[in-house]
């Protein structure tokens, strides 16, 4: 979807927060900066549930990052797109009550 949206210019803003267990299982940083070059309205940011001693980056959950970010957000709600195992597309319905949440729910293979 992010990479749809620097294919077309798109001009809305747009933030990805992106989650993980450990630091290990982060992916695709250098492709999300690449697409953060093409489209200045672009932000991401990774988090993880169980941080190792290096981790400097936020702790927690997408959900949790949503939160954080809705409670400093002022203007209409926005649309949101959730994809990820069916507690974190939850969470993230329960963290944006008046917000329109299109989702993706998958389970790991």
């Amino acid at each position: 979807m992010a990479r749809q949206m620097a294919e077309w210019q798109d001009p809305q803003p747009a933030r990805l927060f992106l989650g993980a267990n450990t630091p290990e299982e982060l992916f695709g940083e250098d492709e999300l900066k690449a697409v953060a070059a093409e489209l200045p309205a672009f932000r991401h940011e990774f988090c993880v549930r169980e941080p190792d001693p290096t981790w400097t980056g936020p702790v927690g959950t997408p959900a949790d990052l949503l939160a954080a970010a809705l409670a400093e957000h002022t203007g209409p709600a926005p649309d949101l797109y959730a994809c990820g195992p069916p507690p974190m597309v939850d969470a993230v319905r329960r963290a944006a009550p008046d917000c329109q949440v299109f989702h993706e729910r998958f389970l790991a293979t």
